[in-house]
Formats: structure tokens, sequence, C-alpha cells
């Protein structure tokens, strides 16, 4: 076997079946690689889901039973788009399903604050002694009269995010061990 046919970090230069993308989330990056069978390319791509320290193997979060891009696959426009929103809700869901199940009263207390926001993004992250959770919040800010002041030009309507990161313990452990 050719090391040159089975790139899984880059695409291949002859092929272009492969690429590894880079999704943003709650300031940090989900490292997917999508592949692509040369062979028969209108079958839908392989999906290699690592979304960084959560505290899982692989993709377990992920159903491909619940994706429905993948179950009904037509390549045409739009498709691979509909697909990586599908892992991304999917992802999403996980994150708030984590969130909801960690037994700390804390975190339940920051869930129920901020759940009803839209856009509102949850990241469980396993560390040695606790759980890290980060929270980001959009908010849509009207900067117009700041860059109008300091700039000359109006940029209304502009987002930013609220983002928050700490340390959580297991509500039933026993704090004095």
């Amino acid at each position: 076997s050719n090391p040159d046919d089975c790139s899984t970090s880059s695409p291949s230069p002859r092929l272009g079946d492969r690429f590894t993308l880079h999704a943003p989330y709650c300031k940090t990056y989900l490292r997917w690689e999508i592949i692509f069978n040369k062979h028969f390319p209108h079958l839908p791509p392989d999906l290699v889901l690592d979304c960084g320290s959560t505290g899982t193997a692989g993709s377990m979060w992920f159903d491909v039973t619940k994706c429905r891009t993948l179950q009904t696959w037509e390549r045409q426009q739009g498709s691979f788009a509909a697909l990586l929103e599908e892992v991304l809700q999917q992802f999403r869901a996980y994150q708030e399903e984590l969130v909801c199940s960690y037994p700390n009263e804390r975190l339940h207390y920051e869930y129920n604050t901020v759940c009803g926001i839209k856009g509102v993004e949850f990241f469980m992250k396993s560390e040695e002694a606790e759980q890290r959770v980060r929270l980001m919040i959009p908010l849509t800010v009207d900067f117009s009269a700041v860059f109008s002041m300091l700039l000359g030009q109006s940029w209304a309507g502009e987002q930013c995010h609220f983002f928050v990161e700490f340390g959580v313990r297991d509500g039933t452990r026993d704090s004095s061990s």
C-alpha cells in the first residue's frame, strides 16, 4: 500500500476524497475527518468525529440513525452543509445532556438561567481532578456609537459573545476526600 493513498490529515493530491474540518464551537475547535468514497462518489461520506476532551471515546454521542441527511443522502448542492448542521445539532444536544445530567447544583442553576437563549453553547471537558464547563452566550450589541466615535464608521448590529469557563465537581462525592 502506498502511503500517499491513505492520508487522513490532508486531502490526497490525486484524489481529493478526504479532508479535515475544524468546526468552531464554544471557543474550541471540533476536528472532523470527512472521507468520501472515491470509487462510489454517490455514497454519503464517512465521518470521523473527534470533539476534544469531552469524556467520551470517539463519537459515541453521534447516532447515525437519527441523521436524516445520511439516511436519505443525495449528492446535490446543500446536502453536505445540511449534514454538517445535523452533526453539530447532535453534538449540541449531547453537550446539553451532559450538563443536565451532571450532579452539580451550581451547574444546573447556570444551565437553567441561560438555556432559553438562542445560540447558547455548552462544552464539558474532562480534566484530571474535575470537569471543566464552558458556556458561551451570543449577545447582540449596538457598536455604532463606539465605532463611529473611534473610527468614523458605523457598525450596527454586531454580535459578541459572553464566555465563562469554570470547574465543577461531582455533587455526589464527599467533599472531604
